[in-house]
């Protein structure tokens, strides 16, 4: 029965040495003290993915596979500076650079009236989740550019000095760098209560601002720009919080001598 799998489930869970995760805990749960949580390769999912997802039991096959697949971790304790990646990528040093990284292809900023607003103060960098380009129109490229390509996205996030996404699990890494983040998705509510959900509540614990529209939006990196980029209170602490939720990636050379050296 589902209730015996669950019984069974938590007895594994509490005897396991090690608990290695390709998805975020629950807020309630914490594994005990002597086990050792891990994380894959895989970015920690923001958006209810596998059999949490409500479509799981009518989705093909093919569907489940496309849908748990979610971009690598990006760790900002092994990217390059600021300065470096800004210089690598040859990106301004006389404005905010801002990176908009959505969970999937589709850019839902207007470009041209976010240039309009804030053009002169910012630099934004668009980078897709699945790598795929985004066409930036040529008359914006002196603010936009696209920056999905695997590697410049790399080097785009090492740049930045504040993130833009919607449900991008690469929210979570920037919290951990403690950077501002804004969540920009004109569908927020529909995708949250209607259709994907998500394993955090970002309206009251996410790590910055909702925004729906793009007034929102631009208020909202006004209102970071007019105060130095500081992270405010309460986004600070829910930033400490989600990152405290994402275990640590380890290589698996590293996991297995690690798992040796404690055999």
């Amino acid at each position: 029965s589902k209730a015996a799998s669950s019984v069974r489930r938590a007895w594994r869970l509490a005897r396991a040495r090690w608990w290695i995760l390709d998805t975020t805990l629950p807020s309630a749960m914490r594994p005990p003290a002597h086990a050792r949580v891990l994380a894959t390769a895989e970015a920690v999912p923001i958006v209810r993915v596998g059999v949490d997802d409500p479509d799981w039991d009518i989705s093909t096959p093919a569907q489940r596979k496309a849908g748990i697949t979610l971009p690598r971790r990006w760790d900002s304790r092994e990217a390059a500076s600021a300065s470096a990646a800004r210089g690598h990528l040859d990106l301004p040093t006389d404005r905010v650079n801002v990176v908009y990284a959505p969970l999937g292809d589709e850019c839902t900023i207007d470009l041209a009236e976010f240039v309009a607003a804030l053009g002169g103060r910012v630099h934004l960098s668009v980078a897709s989740g699945s790598g795929r380009p985004v066409d930036i129109p040529s008359v914006l490229r002196h603010s936009v550019r696209d920056m999905s390509a695997r590697d410049a996205r790399e080097w785009a996030f090492a740049a930045s000095d504040l993130l833009i996404t919607d449900f991008s699990p690469v929210m979570a890494e920037f919290a951990a760098a403690g950077r501002p983040i804004i969540v920009y998705s004109p569908e927020f509510d529909r995708f949250v209560f209607r259709t994907k959900g998500t394993y955090i509540d970002l309206e009251e614990a996410g790590p910055g601002p909702v925004t729906r529209t793009m007034a929102e939006l631009v208020a909202a990196i006004t209102d970071l720009l007019d105060h130095g980029l500081q992270v405010a209170e309460p986004y600070l602490e829910r930033s400490r919080r989600l990152a405290d939720r994402m275990p640590p990636v380890v290589g698996a050379d590293e996991f297995v001598a690690a798992m040796l050296g404690e055999a």
